[in-house]
């Protein structure tokens, strides 16, 4: 075996003899049996002795003279810790890259076993050993328990969820029918995600013991009492398929929101009105900055948007239910009216606009000037009404402020076009096409090669100011339709008179094109000819 050393960093490198090769290799081969060994599932004793750091620290080892907090940032980065928190995998591949990387050193082990956030979240489908190493491993570390909805879980299971409540900080779980919640205090309870796999209702949860919460989430699951202390201290409800458990549900409900003052977010979905003749009650929420409300019957959502007063929104986002027949959809009128103050002081202070459109939805996104302002949304979703809700929103803008639009092409764009025509500082354009699509993006293609009546008799193109295109299309689409634009759009292929009456568009700073199948070079070459040099022209097979 021959041995060379590096002067600058006085690091020893090892070149292994031909002679020794055996060796090595029953050495490797032993150390990879003791990791296979370490990443099985260990049981309680075997993952005990796991953790051990080892008997000494390696003053070589280059991770043992990093800073503790970077290390621990590294381990967290390598076991996904964000992912444990959201499920995004089999829960008991999270213990096996703990158990892996507590063999890199001394300190990493150190780290792993003294660090209780680290074992701070519990799965429901950890299994025994590891749900209760983590239990004496998180020490007097608030809890996070989980559960996958989709994935029903047994009693045994509930009642070891019951048994670590009160040291829980966050609950999510889903049960058939949760049960024995009255009784048990929570107080380090701030969050509470709960479920029911059949319609349930219960008379009260933690009957005031929870004096943290502040987020509550019920599927499924209706409160005998909704004026329980619980609910007075909220910032965040979410309820989701709230049946016929109270008949005059939306008055029960109102009045409940009317002892929640302090309450920011609000989420309703497939909640079942049952009965609105009675006197409206008008609910004032003056901190509420997000409305949800998906897969409502219209006469109930209609009754809530003319009841509440809310003028701080700025998330909003409102998802008729496609079976639901044209006439129960909800009005637009109700949803404009209710939603004129929020979107003029988020307009007050606005410094661009995000515009997406499609036969189906409008969303509509508003950046604030100051960074330290969230940039306002508001999208409607599964409406017959896009063109009108449009037409609502565009003389409402400044048309001096630079505005993108992303359109999802369907059957019949024209309407569309015709109603974001007046804009005119349209900086950025996306068109998306997919498979199923309607075959209308060559229409807004010809909208931007023609130009348009203006007052008087001048002509002006449409989006005139337009300086980026992505055109995304799955179905095929013919690239010469683009450049059949271009060509258009060039100043030089304007017809005799028309640089009297007609400025030419800005010209673009990129075109980028993602489209099924290949290009001829012929029109590959034109389509880059035309856009010109300053144009970053860019093309995508899919």
């Amino acid at each position: 075996m021959l041995t060379s050393v590096n002067a600058e960093e006085s690091e020893t490198v090892m070149v292994v003899d031909p002679a020794d090769d055996q060796g090595v290799v029953s050495q490797i081969d032993s150390k990879m049996e003791k990791l296979r060994v370490a990443t099985s599932a260990p049981t309680d004793k075997a993952a005990n002795e796991l953790l051990e750091p080892r008997s000494q620290p390696c003053d070589a080892c280059s991770f043992d003279t990093l800073p503790t907090e970077l290390i621990l940032k590294i381990i967290k980065f390598v076991v996904d810790f964000a992912g444990r928190r959201s499920c995004e995998e089999n829960p008991n591949k999270y213990y096996d890259k703990l158990h892996i990387l507590a063999q890199v050193s001394y300190i990493f082990a150190s780290i792993i076993k003294e660090t209780p956030e680290l074992w701070s979240v519990l799965d429901t489908y950890d299994k025994p050993t590891n749900w209760q190493m983590s239990l004496r491993l998180s020490q007097s570390y608030p809890l996070t328990v989980i559960h996958r909805l989709t994935s029903p879980v047994n009693y045994s299971r509930w009642s070891a969820v019951l048994q670590v409540i009160p040291r829980c900080k966050v609950v999510s779980f889903t049960m058939y029918k949760p049960s024995n919640l009255e009784t048990i205090e929570a107080p380090h309870l701030e969050t509470l995600t709960l479920g029911s796999y059949s319609e349930v209702a219960v008379t009260d949860l933690f009957r005031g013991g929870a004096p943290r919460v502040r987020e509550l989430s019920l599927r499924s699951i209706a409160l005998r009492e909704w004026t329980s202390p619980l609910m007075h201290q909220l910032h965040s409800l979410s309820l989701s398929t709230i049946g016929d458990h109270e008949t005059p549900f939306w008055r029960i409900l109102l009045e409940a929101l009317r002892e929640c003052p302090d309450l920011k977010s609000l989420g309703l979905s497939r909640v079942w009105y049952t009965n609105l003749t009675e006197d409206a009650i008008v609910l004032d929420l003056p901190h509420l900055q997000t409305l949800s409300l998906e897969d409502i019957d219209d006469e109930a959502a209609d009754y809530l948007l003319r009841n509440l007063r809310a003028h701080h929104i700025t998330k909003f986002r409102m998802r008729d239910d496609p079976l639901l027949p044209m006439r129960q959809r909800t009005h637009f009128r109700t949803t404009t009216s209710f939603l004129a103050s929020p979107i003029d002081e988020s307009l007050s202070s606005a410094s661009s606009i995000r515009i997406e459109a499609g036969p189906r939805h409008v969303q509509i996104e508003i950046a604030a000037k100051c960074r330290e302002v969230t940039t306002a949304s508001f999208a409607i979703k599964n409406t017959f009404q896009t063109n009108e809700i449009l037409d609502w929103f565009v003389p409402r803008f400044d048309m001096t402020l630079p505005i993108s639009l992303n359109l999802y092409v369907g059957t019949n764009m024209t309407p569309i076009i015709s109603s974001l025509s007046p804009l005119t500082r349209v900086a950025s354009l996306v068109a998306i096409e997919p498979k199923w699509g309607g075959e209308d993006l060559d229409t807004i293609l010809e909208a931007l090669g023609a130009p348009r009546m203006s007052s008087g008799d001048h002509r002006t193109w449409l989006w005139p100011q337009l300086e980026t295109i992505k055109i995304h299309s799955k179905r095929g689409f013919m690239p010469e339709c683009v450049l059949s634009m271009l060509r258009r759009r060039h100043p030089t292929f304007m017809s005799d008179g028309d640089e009297e009456l007609l400025q030419p568009p800005a010209p673009l700073k990129l075109l980028s094109l993602y489209l099924k199948g290949s290009i001829h070079p012929d029109t590959l070459r034109g389509i880059e000819n035309m856009a010109g040099e300053s144009t970053d022209f860019k093309f995508f097979n899919l």
